[in-house]
């Protein structure tokens, strides 16, 4: 009877372990804007704020390529980004801008409530630069690579979104991509 009594409990109490931890809401802070950011951003995106400063004459891309870089930062439980992953092939002050205004969202985030210093919650940044091939010099294969750019461009662009900007995917939120220039530039 002790058995099947001391069974029943750690049944139960396996059980109830598995709900609350099945039922356990995803951590993820929200970004806040400020006064001055609404009179830049009029539409208020995190988008246009990781984006800030970067302009298609910036790095000057003469060589027929169209760029991409992929910013993977994780904020923590106190407001912080703690880690961030770059890849692609943005020209440095792309990239050196990206990651000033990811670094730059410190203290900026409202933390949900009941935040422990253990939460974390990882963010996906993809950002494009297409160019204007009116070089004689560019070939057609980086006119093809920026089409293929454009396609995958326009099928971020569309996914389904939050009011935030937002989108989660594999454990973490894709951010809605950047971009300068226009994946028709021919």
């Amino acid at each position: 009877m002790r058995k099947i009594l001391f069974s029943s409990v750690v049944l139960l109490a396996l059980t109830l372990s598995f709900k609350g931890y099945s039922q356990k809401k995803d951590w993820v802070p929200e970004f806040q804007f400020t006064v001055r950011d609404d009179l830049s951003y009029l539409n208020r995106s995190f988008t246009a704020f990781l984006s800030k400063g970067l302009y298609i004459n910036d790095g000057a891309t003469n060589d027929c390529a169209t760029h991409y870089g992929e910013f993977r930062f994780r904020v923590n439980g106190l407001g912080e980004v703690d880690s961030m992953l770059v890849k692609g092939n943005l020209p440095p002050v792309f990239s050196n801008t990206i990651q000033k205004n990811i670094k730059s969202t410190v203290g900026r985030w409202k933390l949900p409530a009941n935040s422990t210093v253990e939460d974390t919650c990882w963010f996906v940044f993809p950002f494009f630069v297409f160019i204007e091939y009116t070089s004689p010099s560019c070939d057609s294969s980086g006119r093809i690579a920026q089409s293929n750019f454009g396609l995958t461009y326009a099928v971020l662009l569309n996914l389904p979104y939050n009011e935030m900007g937002l989108m989660k995917h594999n454990g973490s939120y894709l951010i809605q991509p950047g971009s300068v220039g226009s994946p028709d530039r021919k």
